[in-house]
């Protein structure tokens, strides 16, 4: 945008004021500087043209009527053609005195005086509207397209002599178009893509073009080179179609998981017996909530009231005004109070009932979920009513009453000590349902310490208040000697002086435990957010299960059926146990085994369980299991991926409600150590690569085939001796700095690669930007394709000067490669014996292959090799071609320590002594195995960086401090 020249003499041969009426007579304005660049004069021309005062655009002031976008760069480039005495001349935005940006030319030189010293500096602006800022747009437009992820694509029609649509001919691409097209423009639609005509795709643009209408629809295409969703656009343009398409695959495929989601979870909500319903607040331009919509409601509410999905809360139900409950709904959605209370409700379709609620705080709403108590409200109110005549017990009412509820209820006299300390309670009455209710039998005449019964002082407290105050009391509390839950009413009978109390209670464990087990795995899934390795995501589902059920053990045990034994780890310990973690062989557990594989197991004590034998049953009390609950997770019916298990050292019965939980866990913690476990591939993959990268020293490059231009990253400019630049390079850039001596073979070995789908590997020389010579290895292949024609090669060069100045007396070019690889971790350099014995093994063959070199020095090179290769006798296959022909390439599969597989490309040369003669073989490998199995993956990140780097190029006008080497050519 702004370039100084060097002053080659006198700019302005004549005196400076009729140079400057000269100048006034075609430029808009002119102003003068001093020697340091500094405006000292008045500009009336300036004034006029930018609105700015003398004051404001003395000194440096005049550049703040430049564009922000061009500010910094203009001053920049003017400060330093001042400092070199040099012409300064740049386009750039200004704003107007009309308050318009319009472009500009500025041209200024500096004014010598007689004896050659410089006077001042006189600048001159000429209006360029019309032409700047015509350029500008035009990049802009132009940059503005290639910038959108969609593909965005201009057709035109082609037509018979009857005027009748028959094809349409590409005539725009943007650059998201060209990574899946190439260059298409002037190309046949129908030749290229004829699935249009089968996916009514072609159909839909003729309409298009005859009628105007636009149109937009999503399709499944899988034709040529797509497979997947795909959204498209289309508007008529002239006489053709422009169109944006977006490729909506995983929106389809996480639209799927999320009806699945949606759909468990409503059937979740569906066998629930009391309603459930969610909303989400309506709020006004202030942020005011100011009604509610519903969002979902379970199936007990839609069979009571019908589907109310979307439907304004006030219009439907405004009684909750009245009633006060509007206010506690704002009041849960906007503290995140949870509010557990009971409701009289006589609205709309609700006639006189009671209801007891639990509301939720979820998102900008809430979730309730309501249980109508109409019946034990009547109930209780009819005892309350009878409470007189319960001390009587007289009436047959009461009587029946008392003896059809399904509520629990019993009359305590309380016994208090001499302190007037409530200390016990004694049964004077309970209803045939109170054994039910709590499991205890025959307890009237009894109290509660006849029965060793520890009561929690919180009862005596409450109990104690309803007595001596008269006033009622209703709670939620645990009793620890029945071990449950109890919705309970209390009340006096008579005045104070009886000392009795009537007690109305129902059994809500069930109810509490599926509260309880519902925020457990709200709060699993947010520790396993921020987890994101698979050992922790285990470890902690292990220690939070431990803790919430109250277990003495909980492990994962991973099963190996075929193999015949099973790992225990990670592991929660009860302190005062011994750990278990390790190995374990399956035919030590039949019993265990047999039970696993068919479904989950569930043992309340192994020591009086028939299912097991004597030898098992001694082996699991040897290491204290006695109950255990066990659900394993399968892959293909029978085959046990891993199993999630809690156990006691003592018996426990297991509830259904835990039994579920342990299931729900399971799922969802193999589920996120497998995304974990996904992910950390692909991290590592791409931390190994960035690290052998820069470890090695090495200058990469990426060549587009399509458009054929190559990016360097910052080592390869520093190679050739160029500055670092921040835009792809040109193709002859590359072999501008090969020698001409080498530049045909590289040229051959470069399009044998592209034709061949074989390796580039080859040393050449190479002329720097300061006329001297140096070596050069380079290695690279084709990554992606489309159809049979490769799309991007990349690859890296490394200076091997030094190498081959000290090795010059080697005769062979294994040792070329051998000393290339040596630096790289990512490269196993493996040096044989013609017995095929190991007797030397680099950093990298340690690192990939898992043996340390004392393990496997002496050792036979045939342990690399997968058991169906080396019955073929691969290996000795291929010391014989390596042998014969100087060398042996392979890409295949083989084995490291830990029985594990991996992909690798390889090459065997033979090792000669002085006299030529073979002594041994030298192999080097390669790891492929990510690239095989992630190559999607990998493409998918190199678009996104080249995406990255030019976004930063065009919208921040920062050089990319990483560019790829470029081998590009015209063919």
């Amino acid at each position: 945008m702004a370039s100084p020249s060097h002053l080659d003499g006198e700019l302005f041969p004549v005196n400076p004021p009729d140079c400057q009426t000269f100048l006034a007579s075609f430029a808009q304005a002119t102003w003068e500087a001093d020697v340091s660049g500094q405006v000292i004069t008045d500009s009336p021309s300036w004034r006029a043209y930018t609105g700015q005062t003398f004051t404001e655009f003395s000194g440096m002031g005049w550049a703040n009527a430049i564009s922000p976008g061009d500010r910094a760069e203009v001053i920049h480039s003017w400060r330093e053609a001042v400092a070199r005495l040099e012409a300064f001349s740049a386009e750039f935005r200004v704003k107007s005195a009309d308050d318009s940006w319009r472009w500009c030319n500025m041209q200024a030189a500096p004014i010598p005086n007689a004896d050659g010293s410089i006077k001042n500096w006189l600048a001159i602006f000429t209006d360029m509207e019309g032409g700047g800022r015509h350029k500008a747009d035009e990049k802009l437009h132009q940059a503005t397209l290639d910038s959108s992820m969609d593909m965005i694509q201009v057709f035109k029609a082609v037509r018979d002599e009857a005027g009748e649509i028959v094809d349409f001919t590409w005539i725009l691409n943007n650059h998201a178009s060209e990574k899946f097209y190439g260059d298409v423009i002037g190309k046949s639609l129908l030749q290229l893509q004829p699935g249009v005509v089968q996916e009514g795709i072609f159909d839909a643009f003729k309409h298009v073009v005859e009628t105007g209408v636009p149109q937009q629809y999503e399709k499944h295409y899988v034709h040529e080179q797509f497979n997947g969703w795909f959204h498209q656009s289309v508007v008529k343009l002239n006489d053709g179609v422009a169109t944006t398409t977006s490729d909506i695959t995983k929106l389809k495929i996480t639209e799927q998981q999320l009806r699945v989601a949606k759909e468990n979870l409503q059937t979740t909500l569906d066998s629930s017996q009391y309603v459930i319903q969610a909303f989400t607040a309506v709020r006004n331009e202030a942020g005011k909530i100011i009604d509610f919509v519903w969002v979902f409601t379970n199936r007990t509410w839609n069979q009571l009231y019908g589907e109310m999905a979307g439907k304004s809360l006030l219009q439907e139900n405004p009684g909750v005004i009245e009633a006060g409950l509007f206010d506690k709904f704002v009041q849960v959605t906007e503290e995140g109070t949870i509010i557990d209370h009971e409701q009289y409700y006589s609205h709309e379709q609700f006639n006189g009932q009671w209801f007891h609620q639990t509301l939720v705080k979820m998102g900008d709403g809430f979730v309730m979920n309501t249980e109508d108590i109409t019946q034990r409200k009547k109930d209780e109110a009819e005892i309350l009513r009878l409470k007189d005549e319960i001390a009587e017990r007289a009436t047959d009412r009461y009587q029946t009453i008392f003896n059809s509820i399904d509520e629990g209820f019993c009359i305590y006299e309380l016994i208090y000590n001499e302190k007037g300390k409530l200390v016990d309670l004694e049964w004077i009455e309970v209803n045939p349902a109170y054994e039910k209710q709590t499991g205890l039998k025959d307890v009237v005449g009894k109290r509660h310490s006849d029965l060793l019964l520890d009561t929690e002082d919180y009862w005596y407290e409450i109990y104690q208040t309803v007595s001596e105050t008269g006033e009622p009391n209703h709670f939620d509390q645990w009793h620890q000697p029945t071990a449950r839950w109890y919705r309970t009413y209390a009340t006096r009978i008579g005045d104070a002086n009886t000392r009795r109390v009537a007690v109305v209670f129902d059994d809500i464990t069930e109810r509490k435990q599926r509260e309880e087990q519902q925020k457990f795995l709200l709060s699993l899934s947010d520790e396993f957010r921020e987890l994101t390795d698979g050992v922790s995501i285990k470890e902690h589902a292990v220690k939070m299960l431990a803790e919430h059920l109250g277990l003495d053990r909980c492990w994962v045990s991973e099963v190996f059926e075929a193999e015949g034994f099973s790992t225990v780890g990670p592991e929660q310990v009860r302190p005062g146990l011994s750990p278990m973690s390790g190995v374990f062989q399956l035919s030590d557990y039949p019993e265990t085994m047999r039970q696993l594989m068919t479904e989950l197991m569930m043992v309340e004590d192994s020591a009086a369980d028939p299912r097991f034998g004597e030898a098992e049953k001694l082996l699991l009390s040897s290491i204290n299991l006695c109950a255990l609950l066990v659900v394993p997770l399968r892959r293909g019916g029978q085959q046990v991926i891993w199993a999630l298990a809690a156990a006691m050292s003592t018996p426990r019965r297991w509830t259904q409600i835990e039994q579920a939980l342990m299931e729900d866990v399971a799922e969802r913690t193999w589920e996120a150590v497998e995304r974990a476990e996904t992910e950390q591939q692909v991290r590592e993959s791409e931390k190994r690569l960035r690290i052998a990268t820069e470890a090695a020293d090495m200058a990469t490059w990426e060549w587009d085939l399509v458009r054929n231009r190559v990016v360097w990253n910052e080592r390869h400019f520093q190679i050739f001796g160029l500055e670092p630049g921040g835009d792809p390079v040109r193709p002859e850039t590359f072999f501008e700095h090969v020698h001409p001596a080498d530049r045909e073979r590289v040229d051959q070995l470069l399009r044998e690669s592209l034709a061949r789908d074989v390796e580039f590997d080859t040393e050449f020389r190479a002329i720097l930007e300061d006329g001297s010579e140096r070596w050069m290895s380079g290695y690279g292949r084709v990554m992606e394709w489309s159809g049979d024609q490769p799309v991007s090669m990349s690859g890296v060069m490394f200076d091997v000067t030094a190498r081959r100045q000290a090795e010059q007396d080697l005769q062979h070019s294994q040792a070329r490669q051998s000393a290339i690889l040596e630096s790289a971790k990512d490269y196993a350099i493996i040096a044989l014996d013609l017995d095929l014995r190991v007797n030397h093994w680099n950093a990298g063959a340690e690192y990939m292959l898992g043996y340390s070199e004392e393990e496997i020095i002496g050792q036979s090179g045939e342990i690399f090799f997968v058991p169906e290769d080396r019955a073929k006798g691969a290996h000795e296959i291929e010391k014989e071609n390596a042998i014969k022909d100087g060398r042996a390439t392979n890409e295949r599969w083989h084995l490291r320590k830990d029985g594990s597989r991996f992909y690798a490309s390889g090459v065997t040369r033979p090792l000669l002594n002085e006299d030529g003669t073979v002594i041994g073989l030298l192999k080097v490998m390669r790891d492929l195995t990510h690239e095989k199995r992630s190559e999607d993956a990998l493409k998918e990140a190199s678009k996104r960086k080249t995406n990255s780097w030019r976004c930063l190029r065009t919208s921040c006008g920062i050089p990319s401090q990483r560019c790829a080497m470029g081998l590009q050519y015209s063919n």
